[in-house]
């Protein structure tokens, strides 16, 4: 049996969370797949990054897109410049085909959770982990922890090769 791809099963999750009214935190825009593709279903998108290069190729993605907002900020700022979402995208590792020294660590992702967790009250987070990268599987570990932590984990999917990505969709449990 083919694997599926993974960002096609993510955005699945999102389809069944997410509509015209929700407010979306990409905290790891990347090359804004996941910017553009929660642009087309929610009201607003609030899109972080850390690499300069990331945000150039967000914003070139989300050009046709009113309600994108994109900061060069790193995801562990978004407390600062958000004050209420409903669900969190993080798409951790590195740019793909970009600078692969620029990563996202386990620390800084710990804090983005903590803050993501306050943000959402009781919403979504969807994140997924890439292994392949040298931190990645400590940043895997950690995520996993928290989330066991502090969510309710609703979905998971991996590919059956090792290191593969693994994402989750959680639901922030109620305090």
């Amino acid at each position: 049996m083919k694997a599926r791809n993974i960002n096609g099963v993510v955005h699945e999750w999102l389809l069944e969370i997410c509509d015209s009214n929700t407010i979306a935190i990409d905290a790891t825009a990347g090359n804004g797949v996941d910017t553009v593709f929660l642009a087309n279903i929610c009201r607003e998108v609030i899109a972080f990054d850390i690499s300069k290069q990331a945000i150039e190729n967000t914003k070139k993605a989300c050009a046709q897109h009113s309600n994108v907002i994109i900061l060069h900020q790193s995801h562990d700022q978004m407390i600062n410049f958000i004050r209420t979402a409903d669900v969190a995208v993080f798409n951790l590792g590195y740019l793909p085909k970009g600078d692969k020294s620029i990563v996202t660590l386990p620390e800084s992702t710990l804090r983005a959770l903590n803050q993501a967790q306050m943000i959402l009250g009781s919403g979504y987070i969807c994140i997924t982990c890439y292994l392949g990268h040298p931190g990645g599987k400590d940043e895997h570990r950690a995520v996993l922890d928290w989330l066991s932590q502090h969510t309710e984990i609703v979905k998971s999917y991996t590919y059956p090769i090792e290191e593969a990505p693994i994402a989750y969709l959680a639901k922030i449990k109620d305090r």
